[in-house]
C-alpha cells in the first residue's frame, strides 16, 4: 500500500450530485467516470454481525407505478461472468443479477447496532444464507480428512444453512448443490477463470482449491502471497550455489516478473519508470543483465548482493533486507486430481454447505469474504463453453453472462435489453426473495416510516463516452446522478442540492 500510495501520479476527490424526486438505492453498484457509488451494501465496517432482521411487511409503505432510475457508465461492459470479470465495467451489470450470502445494510431502528447513532455503521445480515456461518472446526478436525492444525477448535471449518427461498430468475430453487458444481466450475483448471484466485489467494483459502485449480500443470508460485519462504536463511544452496526449498525446488527473484507484492507489476517496471527517485541505481545494471526470458533470476548469492541495494538503499522506495522474501518465486507442479474428495466445499444438505480453509478467519472478516458469490446457473453455463483445438493445445472460452440470452440473474434485478456500444435494461426480478420477505427495507431517518429498499422498477443504463455530456443530461433531468468534477467544485460544493453518496 505505501508503494501504491507513494507512486500514485495523481489523485482526485470526487462526490455525487444527485437529482431530487426519487429513490436512487437500486440495489447496485454505479460507476459513472469518476465517482462510484454503491446504493446496495458496503464494505465498511462497524455493524453487529448477529441481526437478522424480522418480518415488517405489515408496516412498509408501499408504492404505485413504475419508477426507472437513469444511470450511465462510460464504457459498457461486454462481459459480466462472475467467474471471470476484471474491471469495474464488467462489474456493473453483476451488482444487480447477483446477491451474496452475506450483505451490509446500514443501522437503523430494524437493524440497530449498539452504541452508534442511526445510519453510522452497518449491520451484516444473512442474504442468500439463512442464518450466520457456523463453526465447526472441532467436528470436522476429529474426523481427520482435512488438514486442520493439531489442538485448533475454532476458525477453520464451517457450515452454512442457505436461505432456501433463493431462486434464479427463471424460478428454479437455489440448492447446496448448485454452490458445489458452480465452485467446481470456478476452479476447474481447463477454464482457468480470473475469479478463482479469489478463493485461495488471500485470507479466504479453500483447502485443496489451488491444487484442483492448477491440477496437471506446473505454475510460479508467488511467495509474497503463498507465504512459503519466511526469511532467506531458511533456504538451502545446491551444488550450484542456487538457493532452493527443502525439496530441491529452484527459487527465483522476479525482476521483470510482475508479483502481488509490486501491485501486479514487476519491479522493473518500477525501476524503469521511477529510476534514482525510488531505488538505488548502482547494481541495477548488472543485476538486470541476469534476468532470463521469463523475468526471473536464479537466487544466488551474488544475484543476493546485487538485489539488495535496489530496494533498500533508496528511503523512498523503504524496504530492508527482510523485505526480499516478497520477490522470491519459485515453480511448482501439481498432479492431475479431482474437485471430489480433495476440495473442502461440499454439499452436506439440501440447503447447506459446509467449508474448510487452509487459514484461521472468523467474525467480520468471513462474511466480508461471503458477501460476494460464485453461484452461476450451470446448465446455461455449460452450454456457453467453447472448445477450440489449436497447434499449442485446447482452448476453452465461454459466452456466459455476455448477452441477455446468456445471463441468468439471482439478484434484485434481471437484465432484459442488452445493445454493444449504447446501453443496457434491467428489470425487477420478481422470483428475487429480498422483494417479499420483509427484511430489505430502512426506516427513513426523516418521516420514520418504513420503506422498501428496491422502490426502484426498472434501471436504463446508456453509454456516455464524454463527463461533459453526462453533466448535460444530468441538468436536462435525462440522468439521476453526476459525479462532480474539478471545475465542478466552484460552481456547486456549497449547494444545499449537493449530497455525499
Amino acid at each position: 500500500m505505501k508503494k501504491l500510495i507513494a507512486l500514485l501520479l495523481a489523485m482526485s476527490m470526487v462526490f455525487a450530485l444527485v437529482a431530487c424526486g426519487g429513490n436512487t438505492n437500486n440495489g447496485g453498484s454505479t460507476n459513472n467516470g469518476g465517482n462510484t457509488t454503491n446504493n446496495g451494501g458496503s464494505t465498511n465496517n462497524g455493524g453487529s454481525t448477529d441481526n437478522t432482521g424480522d418480518d415488517n411487511t405489515s408496516d412498509i409503505v408501499t408504492f404505485e407505478g413504475d419508477y426507472t432510475y437513469l444511470d450511465w457508465v462510460s464504457t459498457l461492459s461486454a462481459n459480466w461472468n462472475i467467474h471471470d470479470y476484471e474491471t469495474s465495467d464488467q462489474s456493473y451489470p453483476i451488482s444487480y443479477l447477483t446477491s451474496g450470502l452475506y450483505e451490509f445494510i446500514f443501522n437503523d431502528e430494524l437493524n440497530p447496532v449498539e452504541g452508534r447513532n442511526p445510519y453510522e455503521g452497518y449491520v451484516i445480515v444473512p442474504e442468500m444464507a439463512a442464518e450466520l456461518p457456523i463453526d465447526v472446526t472441532e467436528q470436522i478436525a476429529a474426523e481427520g480428512k482435512w488438514a486442520i492444525p493439531e489442538g485448533a477448535t475454532s476458525g477453520y471449518a464451517y457450515v452454512i444453512k442457505l436461505n432456501p427461498d433463493a431462486k434464479f430468475e427463471d424460478g428454479t430453487p437455489i440448492k447446496a448443490t448448485d454452490y458445489v458444481e458452480s465452485m467446481k466450475r470456478l476452479l476447474d483448471p481447463k477454464l482457468q477463470n480470473y475469479r478463482a484466485t479469489g478463493y485461495f489467494e488471500g485470507s479466504f483459502s479453500i483447502i485443496g482449491a489451488q491444487e484442483y485449480y492448477n491440477a496437471g500443470k506446473s505454475v510460479t508460485i508467488d511467495n509474497g502471497v503463498a507465504g512459503t519462504i519466511a526469511a532467506i536463511a531458511d533456504l538451502t544452496k545446491n551444488a550450484d550455489g542456487v538457493y532452493c526449498l527443502a525439496d530441491g525446488t529452484v527459487v527465483y527473484l522476479a525482476i521483470g516478473y510482475g508479483i502481488d507484492w509490486c501491485g501486479g507489476n514487476s519491479l522493473a517496471d518500477y525501476v524503469n519508470a521511477y529510476g534514482d527517485a525510488y531505488f538505488a541505481m548502482d547494481t541495477w545494471e548488472a543485476l538486470y543483465a541476469m534476468v532470463d526470458e521469463n523475468g526471473k533470476i536464479a537466487l544466488t548469492d551474488e544475484a543476493l548482493a546485487l538485489f539488495l541495494p535496489v530496494i533498500t538503499g533508496n528511503p523512498n522506495w523503504g524496504e530492508t533486507d527482510a523485505d526480499a522474501i516478497n520477490y522470491l518465486v519459485f515453480d511448482q507442479s501439481y498432479p492431475e486430481i479431482e474437485y471430489d474428495g480433495n476440495v473442502a466445499l461440499w454439499e452436506s444438505g439440501e440447503y447447506e454447505i459446509t467449508f474448510v480453509l487452509n487459514k484461521s478467519l472468523a467474525g467480520f472478516n468471513l462474511l466480508y469474504n461471503l458477501t460476494g458469490n460464485w453461484l452461476v446457473k450451470c446448465d446455461l453455463y455449460d452450454s456457453c463453453i467453447k472448445e477450440e483445438t489449436t497447434a499449442s493445445g485446447t482452448i476453452y472460452t465461454s459466452t456466459y453472462c455476455t448477452s441477455v440470452e446468456t445471463s441468468c440473474s439471482y439478484g434484485p434485478y434481471r437484465m432484459d435489453s442488452y445493445q454493444t456500444d449504447k446501453g443496457m435494461h434491467f428489470v425487477k426480478n420478481e422470483n428475487w426473495h429480498g422483494h417479499t420477505d420483509g427484511k430489505h427495507v430502512y426506516v427513513d431517518p426523516v418521516d420514520g416510516l418504513t420503506y422498501p429498499m428496491f422502490m426502484t422498477t426498472a434501471i436504463n443504463c446508456v453509454v456516455v463516452s464524454e463527463v461533459a455530456t453526462a453533466k448535460l443530461m444530468f441538468l436536462k433531468g435525462e440522468l439521476m446522478q453526476y459525479g462532480l468534477q474539478e471545475d465542478d467544485f466552484d460552481a456547486y460544493r456549497n449547494s444545499d442540492y449537493c449530497h455525499f453518496t
